[in-house]
């Protein structure tokens, strides 16, 4: 019997039976157990498990969605000796769905070297070759950036098949620590180096890394037509050994194209291979040898030659030419390695985590989940999507076997389609639903649990709601008859003294007294690691909707800092990108540039004080894009808005949509006010870019300039009292760069601190054009936001600006999630020669969602000029 294929195919339930006639009726009490298989053979009744296969330990999964287990990256290295850890995917680049850690950098007081981690034994073994002296005057941070990065460097420019007759290379994506590995190398070996680069603005980094790079032997990669000025570079001879870190095909095809005859195509990424891209076709043709080169070959090289690896990094070590990349992201001990993934699939910069002692004692605060084990979730009633949410919160920290009991176990449509879209997200889960008929009493109970231990142990149980009344205590006397120590969750009333008789006896107890619609809450998740955790002190807690915002609001104490660089690098990154005049600059985004798309009306980003969340944006619109570049020594918010508005209607167009986060849409509603002055049409699209918001932070962070400065500069006691007793701005920054020791690098961070000074006090001291826009705008917030709340945009807007808000708890996470809808709301023109539009319309684009599971059309609006 061949069965079709079923959307809803869990739902289904099969008997099979040996009976010459089928009479349905009479098997109506085996199917109210509501077994999914019930075999009846002469005469009695019986059923079929699946019960999965015990797998080797050995055979683990490596992919942190596929069920690798979670675990904080501090557990890593368990010897206190080791004080920094560089992480790094198996596939460097990180586009592939790869997501294990397993090979990592450390460092000590005295070593650095390579080590490899295995996530299911938790072991962490030194490799005895690849480790090297620390040099003295380098960071614990520093020290783990640089062993893998310039390991694989060397092995490429010294092992992977050296050309005879020539000694040139191309290294493609010069900013990726990588690369930036390779041409230091290459530089100090005189080999002849060429770079592929995004645009000016990272050229110009390029070259202040690298002064002794050729400014002529860097090319622009944005399109994948560099190979046509690298042939003319070099007299159509190519390059004899190229470095591809790309993953797309047309910029494979043009980095076979750059490689001479019989040259060395060393493929890095492995990406293409997964995806089968069709590159051996271009390596016959072209008669180019194709070498891989990853860290997992060169870890698993024989000892002759990872001795002489060992040796060319020990030499570059000598020669200062293997130095510590100059933007490092460091991130907590206690980040969990599914977050650290998630965040070097992304990074351009080397990711080092500080393990040394914090004294302040930041301990993890996630609960972790094991793989191996199963969860339940105990749904009540009435029954809401708060188990499904509950569900996903488990699998991201790490479960991947998952019970659900529900009172109504055949869900919706659209309950069905969210529940597979999560089996699809976590492709080795298992997510099973029950009824709660199952444990309708102890006899139930008692099977259920059996079936549940017969595959895994039981490491946690959820009830939710009226649930708690109605098993928790059947449910704590069959585990405890069973002698089965599991941890017991209560989320709702009446399980309180159950849960501090669970506590005493050792396991894990919590009863978070609270009512059904503060489950509900978005925030609540969120506090339910804490909650846990902290269990051991206090089993029964009570939580509302006004404890909830309480601890929100203490959460947000001191969040004024996140508006501004976190970093020195961050805050240098933000001078570099200054200019002398206010201006707007194309950058990279998910379309071709306005040159080969005249027909596509470009989108103006307004940067706030963190540049990472503008480049987010600009990377994920379906528009050509210019951001603004500001001058460091202007204040005059009125100045730079008449300038870039003036330049903007030169531009061939008569709409605007101006996109701006945080510190930026102040800028962003004094340019549209502009452009209307000047018979444009421009709306702004503002992210968490309130002015009365951003009022309110800068005025927090210009209230102290001490703080601003220390949270930048370490300043000895002496120097902190002198700062005390000066009042302006100026005397400070003499004082601090009097007593540093590299004045350069000091000079470079007190004119990046005037630079944020300055744009801070911009926004304070500017105020509302005296012209109101009269286009419609909208306004993206996150967390706690209430839609009704317009931010004082009145003083601006002559409409009420149409208010989104995100349930996510940071500005990337809000860009990510409202993207889509921010490129649908972009106004376009109908453009026609022979039809002139009409003066009193627009055209604007829209976004389809739903309502009551009916399709509904939203974000469609109609501006009249």
């Amino acid at each position: 019997m061949r069965l079709g294929t079923c959307f809803n195919h869990h739902l289904l339930r099969y008997v099979f039976t040996d009976d010459s006639f089928l009479n349905v009726k009479s098997y109506s009490s085996q199917i109210q157990k509501d077994l999914k298989v019930n075999i009846k053979l002469s005469g009695e009744w019986g059923t079929l498990r699946q019960l999965p296969v015990d797998l080797n330990e050995e055979m683990a999964p490596d992919d942190v969605c596929s069920g690798m287990p979670v675990f904080p990256l501090s557990e890593v290295a368990p010897s206190r000796e080791i004080t920094a850890l560089g992480l790094n995917l198996n596939d460097i680049t990180g586009p592939t769905e790869d997501g294990c850690l397993r090979i990592f950098d450390y460092a000590t007081s005295k070593i650095m070297g390579l080590a490899v981690f295995n996530p299911v034994s938790k072991t962490f073994t030194k490799d005895e070759i690849f480790k090297w002296k620390r040099p003295a005057t380098w960071s614990d941070k520093e020290a783990a950036s640089v062993p893998m990065m310039y390991v694989l460097a060397s092995y490429i420019v010294h092992l992977a098949n050296n050309p005879s007759d020539g000694s040139s290379i191309l290294v493609n994506r010069g900013l990726i620590p990588l690369s930036q590995a390779l041409i230091s190398i290459s530089l100090s070996e005189n080999i002849q180096t060429f770079v592929t680069v995004y645009g000016n603005d990272e050229k110009k980094t390029l070259m202040e890394i690298f002064p002794n790079l050729e400014d002529r032997n860097i090319f622009d990669c944005s399109k994948s037509t560099f190979y046509i000025d690298l042939l003319l570079r070099t007299q159509g001879k190519g390059v004899y050994k190229v470095v591809n870190t790309f993953t797309e095909d047309a910029m494979i095809e043009a980095c076979v194209k750059s490689t001479g005859v019989l040259g060395t195509y060393i493929q890095v990424s492995m990406a293409p291979m997964i995806k089968n891209s069709k590159i051996g076709m271009l390596l016959f043709r072209d008669e180019v040898i194709a070498l891989g080169a990853t860290i997992n070959i060169v870890m698993d090289l024989e000892k002759e030659h990872k001795v002489k690896i060992r040796d060319f990094v020990q030499n570059a070590l000598n020669s200062g030419h293997a130095k510590p990349f100059t933007n490092l992201l460091s991130i907590p001990s206690h980040s969990h390695n599914a977050e650290a993934v998630c965040l070097l699939k992304n990074a351009k910069s080397k990711v080092v985590v500080d393990l040394k002692p914090n004294l302040k004692g930041s301990n993890s605060k996630t609960f972790v989940c094991d793989s191996s084990s199963n969860y339940v979730v105990i749904g009540g009633q009435p029954q809401t999507e708060f188990w499904l949410k509950l569900t996903e919160w488990l699998l991201r920290r790490g479960a991947r076997r998952v019970n659900v009991v529900l009172t109504q176990p055949n869900l919706s449509t659209a309950l069905s389609m969210r529940l597979q879209t999560l089996q699809e997200s976590y492709p080795t889960s298992r997510i099973h639903l029950h009824s709660t008929k199952q444990i309708s009493s102890k006899a139930c109970i008692e099977h259920f649990v059996n079936d549940i231990e017969s595959a895994a142990s039981l490491s946690t149980i959820f009830v939710l709601s009226s649930a708690v009344k109605d098993y928790s205590e059947s449910l704590h006397q069959v585990l405890q008859n069973k002698g089965v120590k599991c941890g017991l969750v209560c989320l709702g009333n009446g399980a309180e003294r159950l849960c501090e008789r669970w506590k005493k006896e050792g396991c894990t107890s919590l009863c978070v007294r609270c009512s059904p619609a503060v489950l509900d809450n978005y925030s609540f998740l969120q506090h339910l690691d804490e909650l846990i955790i902290n269990s051991k002190k206090n089993a029964v807690v009570t939580v509302n909707r006004y404890s909830l915002q309480h601890r929100k609001y203490q959460e947000k104490t001191g969040t004024e800092w996140n508006h501004v660089p976190t970093s020195l690098p961050e805050l240098h990154e933000l001078l570099r990108l200054s200019s002398s005049k206010p201006t707007f600059v194309e950058v990279q985004s998910r379309t071709t540039r306005r040159e080969q798309a005249r027909e596509i009306d470009p989108v103006f980003v307004i940067p706030g004080l963190r540049f990472n969340h503008a480049r987010r944006i600009a990377e994920r619109l379906y528009f050509p894009t210019f951001i603004a570049r500001l001058p460091s020594d202007v204040v005059d918010i009125e100045f730079m808005a008449s300038d870039l508005a003036q330049q903007m209607s030169e531009m061939p167009q008569n709409m605007f949509t101006l996109i701006a986060d945080e510190w930026g849409g102040t800028l962003a509603l004094h340019i549209a006010s502009k452009l209307q002055i000047l018979g444009k049409v421009a709306t702004a699209v503002l992210l968490e870019a309130a002015p009365a918001t951003t009022s309110n932070w800068a005025a927090k962070l210009m209230s102290d300039d001490e703080a601003l400065l220390k949270n930048y500069i370490k300043l000895t006691p002496k120097v902190q009292l002198r700062l005390r007793e000066c009042s302006s701005w100026e005397s400070k920054i003499d004082i601090i760069l009097e007593n540093s020791v590299d004045k350069t690098e000091m000079r470079k961070t007190l004119q990046a601190l005037s630079l944020l000074r300055n744009r801070l006090k911009g926004v304070l001291r500017v105020k509302p054009p005296a012209r109101k826009i009269k286009f419609i705008c909208n306004l993206f917030r996150y967390g706690q936001a209430l839609k009704s709340d317009q931010c004082s945009l009145k003083e601006y807007l002559q409409k009420k600006a149409i208010i989104h808000v995100r349930e996510v708890d940071s500005m990337l996470a809000m860009i990510d999630q409202a993207i889509d809808e921010i490129n649908s709301i972009v106004l376009f023109e109908y453009k026609d020669a022979a039809y002139r539009q009409e003066d009193n319309t627009i055209g604007i684009g829209f976004s389809s969602t739903t309502r009551n599971n009916l399709p509904a059309l939203t974000c469609i609006h109609s501006v009249h000029t």
